[in-house]
This record gives C-alpha cells, structure tokens and sequence, in this order.
C-alpha cells in the first residue's frame, strides 16, 4: 500500500518521430520523493532499447565518489567563511526535527547542530569541490526522504525486463563534466540552504504537474545548470542517441534540464518531437 501511495504519472515525456519509427525522450529528476514505477514500465516495455546518461551500476558509481574523494586542487572550504557552515547545520537541523510532535529540547538541538556542523566542515576539507557539494545535497535530499532514484530504477527495471541497455557517456566525461562545474555557482548555491526545502519543494510541484518551463526556469540557480554540465553535453548526448532515433523504439532517459536543449536538436535535425501525455 505505501508503496502504491508513492507511486506517480510522468508528466515530462516526449515523442520523437521520424516517417513511421517513434522513440521517447523522458526528463528525469535524479533523485526525488516518489517512484514512477508503472509509467516507466510502459516506456519501457514498448521499447526495443533503454537510454541512460551513465551507468549506476556499484563499479561505476564506486568509481565516480573515489574520483572527489581523491587529490584535489579546489576545495570549498578555502573559500567560504563559517556562517555558511554554520546555516547549512541549522537547515539539516530543521528538516530533521520537521513535523516532530515532541519537544526535543534546545541542548538537544544544539549537539545535533554541533554534530552536522563537524560532518559539514570535514566533507568540505576533504572532497573536491563538486564531491562535497553532491555530498551535502543528497544528504539533504535523504533528510526530506527524497530516497529514489528515477535512473537507477530505469537501469533496474530494464535490466528485469532484458532491454538492450545503453549509456551515454562514460564514467571518466561525467568526472570531467562534474570538475567543470564552477566553483562560485556551488558556493551562491549553499548561501541559499535556509531555502531549500522551499527550493525542493516547488520543484516536486513543478515536475509532478509537467510544468517543463516553470521548473527550467525555476531550478537556473542549481550549480549544474552551467556550460560543462549542460552546453556541452547536450550536443554530444545528441549525437550518441540519434542512431538509436532514426532506428525507433528507444526510450532515453535524461536530466530534466537537459531536455531544452534536446528538444532544440532534434528540431534542427528534422525530427518531429512534442509532448507525450500517455
């Protein structure tokens, strides 16, 4: 039953067509507080391939965390002072405590804040900068019970079903892609962290109800929506997934912001695309 209450429609979906073969372009969110289970297993099973950006399976993702956990000429810590730190605590403290009936007293927060404070400071000292930053938001996410991943259950899902599988990208460009996000976007981002329940919280809306504009345009401060996560991926995530197009019976599965700029290439190529409401 709570498996069933979590479970919601994909309102971000396109179809692609060219003469008589048909494919389908899904905006993912990577991580979010419901499943989509049945939606996806309709995509997929009309499917003869699945699409992904990166593969998640253990050696892959290991491989991805070592890379920030590794040497790094930037670290974040240098470059924030503690105020930041310090609301970045407060804010875990707040979700945590969200919705608590009982009076947790004011020492108990304090050492819960003092604790989150000290796991905050050691993963900025110790990762490079986007490891950390990928680091504090999913705890976040956990934090809100944002628990799923939408990616990993495609690769899941297709896999049970024997769907020919096929990424993207490899683990080393997504590193490259990661490393090129700037410095200063993730520093604005983390001022930002009384605000992100708010943040996280009109995005669910945006997504749930398939309001593709309003959430692109909502989500221009997240860190990734920069040149090397977006600009310069689009076009090669692209030109990697247009022979499984003109083939048909693909399902590409893809970060939601990624799709403005699909959307525009495929246009350019000659291809109809538009909204696929199921």
């Amino acid at each position: 039953m709570l498996s069933f209450i979590k479970q919601r429609k994909i309102k971000m979906a396109w179809k692609i067509s060219k003469n008589d073969k048909e494919s389908y372009l899904i905006g993912t969110t990577h991580m979010f507080a419901y499943r989509f289970t049945s939606s996806l297993q309709k995509f997929i099973n009309c499917s003869d391939r699945v699409i992904l950006e990166c593969s998640l399976e253990p050696e892959t993702f290991n491989r991805i965390i070592l890379a920030g956990i590794g040497s790094s000429k930037i670290f974040i810590y240098d470059r924030i002072d503690k105020t930041i730190i310090d609301n970045l605590a407060e804010s875990f403290v707040n979700v945590t405590f969200k919705g608590n009936l009982f009076d947790t007293g004011d020492l108990t927060i304090d050492i819960l804040k003092r604790a989150y404070f000290e796991d905050i400071e050691r993963i900025l000292k110790s990762r490079s900068h986007w490891a950390a930053f990928f680091t504090l938001w999913y705890n976040f996410l956990e934090l809100i019970n944002w628990k799923y991943s939408m990616d990993l259950e495609v690769q899941v899902l297709a896999q049970q079903m024997k769907k020919e599988l096929i990424f993207l990208e490899k683990p080393d460009e997504q590193i490259e892609a990661m490393e090129g996000i700037p410095l200063e976007r993730m520093i604005n981002f983390l001022k930002e962290a009384p605000n992100w329940e708010s943040y996280t919280e009109k995005y669910a809306k945006l997504y749930l109800k398939g309001k593709f504009q309003e959430l692109i345009a909502a989500t221009s401060i997240f860190p990734t929506r920069c040149e090397s996560i977006i600009d310069k991926r689009d076009p090669i995530f692209f030109e990697r997934m247009l022979p499984y197009i003109e083939i048909g019976k693909s399902s590409i599965f893809v970060g939601i912001t990624h799709i403005p700029g699909l959307i525009g290439l495929i246009e350019r190529e000659g291809l109809k695309i538009s909204p696929y409401y199921g």
